[in-house]
């Protein structure tokens, strides 16, 4: 009661004080909805590493979890910055750079592992590399450009070229837990991976599911 009543006497100090306290509250909050974007993008950035190094070691199919785990990640750190208000050239550039690694350089090793790209010597991994450099040039011109069409992508999405490399190893899995054993030519697996990687830099538009 002694305190009720200093504080009454006192209003300027009591509206000096939950000030305070709401600067802490507000700096607390700002200081989480700025990190938690990059800590997603992270997630997405661990789950591509994984992913190469469960492809390199034999085991496409846990790969293929990986890079549905990262694509989720990377859905989700947009999503956050966006309804954080904390969109920013850094979170941009730092995004680009895992999604290179998730959805341009593991698929590629995944597809380079599991379609036994290695049967075709030199052309086996240069066919593997067009996929990875096709994917960074996707993610470099959306960096620098904004579509020609509204609501659109130009090429398609690197997540999704990735996605259909997660899914063919999805399917041929079930195929095999079926008793079904559908063996493609090597080059079968190149030339499609080509085609993919050829998709993300083609001027086809996209629909964009960001809006």
């Amino acid at each position: 009661m002694v305190l009720k009543a200093v504080e009454d006497q006192n209003p300027r100090s009591t509206r000096t004080r939950r000030r305070r306290r709401s600067r802490k509250r507000s700096s607390r909050s700002g200081t989480f909805g700025h990190v938690l974007p990059s800590l997603l993008t992270t997630g997405n950035l661990a789950a591509g590493f994984f992913a190469i190094v469960k492809a390199s070691t034999g085991e496409p199919l846990v790969a293929s979890y990986a890079i549905f785990i990262a694509a989720v990640f990377d859905v989700l750190d947009g999503r956050a910055a966006r309804l954080l208000g904390n969109e920013s050239r850094f979170g941009a550039e730092y995004d680009s750079i895992a999604d290179t690694v998730s959805f341009g350089v593991a698929p590629a090793v995944i597809a380079f592992h599991a379609g036994g790209l290695i049967e075709l010597g030199w052309a086996g991994w240069v066919m593997a590399f067009v996929y990875t450099a096709c994917g960074s040039l996707r993610l470099a011109r959306f960096n620098v450009t904004t579509g020609r069409f509204r609501g659109r992508f130009d090429g398609l999405p690197s997540p999704a070229a990735a996605g259909m490399v997660v899914s063919t190893v999805w399917f041929y899995g079930f195929l095999q837990s079926n008793g079904i054993d559908l063996a493609l030519p090597a080059l079968v697996s190149a030339v499609g991976l080509m085609v993919l990687g050829l998709l993300m830099v083609s001027p086809i538009p996209y629909h964009s599911f960001k809006e």
